[in-house]
């Protein structure tokens, strides 16, 4: 039997709406992905919701990203699979499987997977366990976690209503923040001494590399709460401060290291810092 063209269009359409899908996981928790991709977060889950009955293949993709050699890639998996839970909460019996949980196993006991990520990974699943109480499978995966002796962080919230002041206490959070500023600032303070070999290196110094880590995690965290509606004044305004300072961090970061040689000819500031050092060294 032949397929009129309104059936053709709308087959071809199916087909290629989920294999975009597909490409959308991929590209959400793409390698080179600094920052997390709000938006494309958003369009998997509408996706997952349009076709319940694809959306087990759909995070069957994102189960395989989860499982990727690099830290970053399995990070950026997991705040997509708490938003899939938190969007599209109909689907948590997807979750309920031998198969995620050997998953979330492998990446708890993998090397190469850093304690930030193990940590977000945990509070997932204790906020699974609490959260879906009668799922025997989430129970048993908490458990088996427990008696290796590993301790979970507070439970991850999949509730799209919940207030700010449940997640975290008001003193917790100031105390983050300012952390967080002074990543920052001593950042830019050393930003401000680098010398033109100094300026080479950057993009490969170990501890200035896990400070911006740090900040493009809690970027997109902070973003989300200038948002908020229920914030006090003074935290509003911390949020502001915080997100200042880790935009422009970041972008300054970006820009030296990704532009480093135009800098190092044309910057009077980085020449002059070049010279005293030299200079100084010359006297000690």
């Amino acid at each position: 039997m032949s397929m009129n063209k309104s059936q053709k269009s709308k087959t071809l359409k199916r087909k290629i709406t989920w294999d975009l899908a597909a490409q959308l996981v991929e590209y959400a928790t793409a390698t080179d992905l600094k920052i997390i991709d709000e938006s494309t977060n958003l369009r998997i889950c509408n996706l997952l919701k349009a076709n319940k009955n694809k959306a087990k293949d759909l995070l069957n993709v994102l189960r395989k990203r989860m499982l990727n050699k690099r830290d970053n890639v399995v990070y950026l998996s997991l705040v997509l699979l708490q938003q899939t839970i938190i969007e599209c909460p109909e689907l948590i019996d997807l979750y309920s499987t031998s198969a995620w949980q050997d998953c979330f196993i492998t990446i708890l006991l993998r090397t190469n997977v850093l304690i930030e990520t193990k940590k977000k990974l945990l509070s997932i699943i204790r906020g699974m366990t609490e959260s879906f109480p009668n799922d025997l499978l989430f129970k048993d995966t908490y458990e088996q976690i427990i008696q290796h002796g590993i301790e979970f962080p507070e439970a991850a919230h999949f509730d799209k209503e919940i207030s700010f002041v449940t997640k975290v206490s008001k003193s917790k959070f100031i105390d983050e923040c300012e952390q967080l500023i002074g990543y920052c600032q001593f950042l830019n303070q050393s930003f401000d001494y680098l010398t033109i070999l100094e300026l080479e290196q950057l993009k490969e110094d170990t501890e200035t590399n896990e400070l911006i880590f740090k900040l493009e995690k809690a970027q997109p965290i902070i973003i989300s709460l200038l948002r908020k509606k229920d914030l006090s004044i003074d935290v509003i305004q911390l949020v502001k401060t915080t997100h200042e300072q880790i935009k422009t961090t970041l972008e300054r970061h970006k820009k030296l290291t990704e532009k480093w040689v135009h800098l190092a000819c044309t910057d009077k500031k980085i020449v002059e810092n070049t010279q005293f050092m030299f200079e100084s060294k010359k006297l000690r």
